[in-house]
């Protein structure tokens, strides 16, 4: 029975982080609902009666396998995951922090149409939609300031 439930866990644990955790509940609070803290507790309680099994009356086994197993799956997520989660969500930058930062034309902006910036923030390149707040047309490689950003096109104005 616990060597089912250690693979099972396992089998759940590699599939949960393949996918992505497609399913995985936000917040920073213990969960035993989420899908990588429920791969972990079924493996640890698993692995645990399994390998403990010749040492533990059938009786004994299970609740300790289970405080095991929940102990194990809170310090995963109080440890690891949580403050992944949470430099993960750090990463992403506020738009308006954007507005006023020096970009370079590295797709020409139409005249009254569209093209494409790249600008560097936190030491990372980013490229995106762009479009001249005075609908001028600005060439390739030209330096432009970000005044504004709308539906996630960026409005450029050519620096002299």
């Amino acid at each position: 029975m616990y060597l089912v439930m250690m693979l099972v866990g396992i089998g759940f644990l590699i599939l949960t982080f393949a996918i992505g955790e497609l399913v995985e509940f936000e917040g920073s609070t213990f969960s035993i609902f989420r899908p990588s803290i429920i791969a972990v507790i079924l493996a640890s309680v698993g692995s645990f009666g399994f390998f403990m099994g010749d040492h533990f009356d059938t009786f004994v086994l299970l609740p300790l396998s289970l405080t095991v197993g929940v102990g194990v799956g809170y310090l995963l997520a109080k440890f690891v995951i949580d403050p992944l989660h949470k430099l993960q969500n750090t990463s992403t930058v506020d738009q308006q922090s954007l507005i006023g930062l020096s970009a370079k034309v590295d797709q020409k902006v139409a005249q009254g149409g569209y093209g494409r910036i790249t600008y560097t923030i936190h030491g990372s390149r980013v490229r995106a939609p762009a479009k001249s707040v005075d609908g001028k047309e600005i060439n390739i490689g030209d330096p432009v300031e970000i005044m504004y950003i709308e539906d996630k096109t960026f409005y450029v104005r050519r620096v002299d």
